[in-house]
């Protein structure tokens, strides 16, 4: 099977968002609302929680919310269709 590009630009928002947060797509060790990234991230973005994504002290939130909605935007779209 071809992949397309509807694959390829789901894959690269996965990738970002396992960058910005540091994690793997899927953590089995941590409580169940958070065990797939994608659905954790898509929470977090929608209640404005995004400190909860990283652990850095120092935080740029603004650059943090449009790095994470357009990773977001992008691996969500791309599931949804």
């Amino acid at each position: 099977m071809a992949i397309t590009v509807k694959a390829d630009v789901y894959s690269f928002g996965v990738v970002l968002l396992e960058i910005i947060c540091c994690r793997r797509v899927v953590n089995m060790d941590i409580p169940e609302d958070e065990i797939t990234l994608e659905n954790w991230v898509y929470h977090c973005l929608e209640a404005n929680e995004l400190d909860t994504l990283v652990k850095e002290d120092e935080l740029d939130t603004s650059k943090l919310r449009e790095m994470v909605f357009a990773a977001s935007r992008m691996s969500h779209h791309c599931a949804l269709r």
